[in-house]
C-alpha cells in the first residue's frame, strides 16, 4: 500500500505532538481542556460551589439579596 504526502505529514504531526511515549491512536488521553468553572464559598451560608460568573453569594442567598 503507498501513502500519500498527506499520510505522511500527519502521522509526522501526531508523532512529533505525541511521541511522550503515549501510543497516537489513543486519541482519547490527549489534552483535557481547562475548566473555566472556579471554587467559590458562599459569604452567607459557607455553601462550597463551583461557578463561572463573578459572584461571591450561591443562587440560594443569591435570590434573597
Amino acid at each position: 500500500m503507498v501513502k500519500n504526502d498527506e499520510d505522511k505529514s500527519f502521522e509526522a504531526e501526531i508523532r512529533a505532538k505525541y511521541s511522550g511515549g503515549t501510543c497516537p491512536c489513543q486519541m482519547g488521553v490527549i489534552e483535557k481542556k481547562k475548566s473555566s468553572l472556579k471554587e467559590v464559598v458562599c459569604k452567607k451560608c459557607g455553601t462550597v460551589f463551583k461557578t463561572n460568573r463573578d459572584t461571591e453569594y450561591c443562587w440560594r442567598c443569591e435570590k434573597k439579596i
